[in-house]
């Protein structure tokens, strides 16, 4: 979690994953990402990796790479193994919701929330929560802690035995490389006022067309089924997922984690940390970007929270956090952690997965053989608080890797 009164310009315009995968640095499928080489020529699979395949291209058309780069454009993922990728000139699309949508989506079923989400108990008495500040303890009970390997990442609880987190985080990962914890606030301290608890992973569902890609990752969403149920309570407890194709543009949102306080740093805090950030438009998003002199394309799965000026951001270690909003008296997910060109910069705000694109799917992993019936919720507030601040410097996570997510 980054806040900066005067945003650093050390840490540049690079894109940063904001988490490591577990397996070292993210390969883009594209130019290099093809099968192994020995394979005869009639070999179907051997085929497709020589030979443009249109269809997956969801925006630009299927050109040899080094031809797009040459001309200007950009690689959005691959489209033909070694030698082709889908290449988008920047200027060539349009509106939010029209010019980087696909042309057909699978319906996955209703949204099925469990009846108790998104209500937030804080634990004593405690202020709301204010932006750059500590979270304060049980304000977002469904704040997940997540280990893989030597690599950490956030995640959100939304029912007794699943947690959803950012794919990338968990792609290349097994089960059992996979540590939860569950109602912690300050990270290695035993004395708290409820105790937080470790799980195990089952099993590891990453949406079917996540796709590493040299900017955000496409469809950067996964869920975690835990080794057992959760027993709720005020530090534990679900949040709401959206409604399928909910809009949240222009709503201050809050965005939480573990992650750094400062593009670039190592130190991270033990506190659970929150600031606000607005959703904006995913024009406005690459038009900010645009003029620091960044091309990104941010597609229609995807959403953008931050200031104009930054000062307010994630960073890294905060992928797979939730991205939340506060309506009708409960906590809603409306985006995980995704990417981000440096922390905190002006005109360059933190890149979102956006819950509501896929919130049919999350749903339909995670209620799988369970019948929870469809919720009308009371109103009822969330207040917040604080604690005291300590460090981590821990660098496990993110070893020298220039990226993060």
């Amino acid at each position: 979690m980054c806040t900066l009164g005067d945003p650093l310009a050390a840490a540049g315009s690079f894109l940063h994953p904001r988490a490591l995968p577990p397996s070292g640095p993210l390969l883009p499928l594209g130019p290099g990402a093809g099968p192994a080489a020995g394979l005869l020529d009639d070999d179907p699979f051997h085929r497709r990796s020589v030979i443009r395949d249109r269809s997956q291209c969801y925006s630009g058309n299927c050109e040899f790479f080094a031809m797009c780069w040459a001309t200007g454009g950009l690689l959005s993922g691959g489209c033909g193994g070694f030698f082709f990728s889908c290449c988008v000139r920047p200027g060539t699309y349009i509106a939010e919701h029209t010019y980087n949508s696909e042309p057909s989506r699978i319906q996955y079923g209703p949204v099925i929330n469990d009846p108790t989400c998104g209500r937030s108990q804080p634990y004593g008495a405690q202020r709301r929560i204010v932006g750059g500040d500590n979270a304060g303890f049980g304000v977002f009970p469904w704040q997940a802690y997540i280990r893989i390997g030597k690599s950490r990442c956030g995640g959100s609880l939304i029912n007794r035995r699943h947690v959803v987190t950012a794919g990338h985080c968990v792609k290349r990962a097994t089960p059992g490389m996979v540590q939860v914890t569950l109602g912690d606030y300050v990270l290695g301290q035993e004395i708290e006022p409820l105790e937080a608890q470790k799980f195990g992973v089952v099993d590891i569902k990453v949406h079917p067309k996540f796709k590493y890609t040299p900017q955000a990752d496409r469809y950067d969403v996964a869920v975690l089924t835990l080794d057992r149920a959760v027993e709720f309570g005020p530090h534990m407890a679900p949040v709401c997922l959206p409604e399928k194709g909910e809009d949240f543009l222009g709503e201050r949102a809050w965005v939480a984690g573990w992650g750094a306080m400062q593009p670039g740093s190592r130190l991270r805090p033990r506190t659970l940390q929150a600031v606000d950030v607005p959703v904006i438009n995913n024009k406005e998003c690459e038009d900010w970007h645009k003029s620091k002199g960044i091309t990104v394309i941010i597609y229609d799965e995807m959403t953008c929270a931050g200031w104009r000026n930054g000062g307010r951001d994630a960073c890294q270690g905060d992928s797979g956090g939730p991205l939340m909003v506060h309506r009708y008296g409960r906590w809603y997910l409306i985006g995980l952690v995704s990417a981000g060109y440096s922390c905190a910069q002006s005109k360059q705000p933190g890149i979102y997965h956006r819950v509501s694109y896929t919130a049919d799917w999350v749903s339909a992993v995670a209620n799988k053989n369970r019948a929870f019936s469809r919720h009308h919720f009371d109103e009822e507030s969330a207040d917040g608080g604080d604690a005291d601040a300590g460090f981590l410097d821990d660098d496990r996570d993110d070893k020298d890797y220039e990226y993060y997510k």
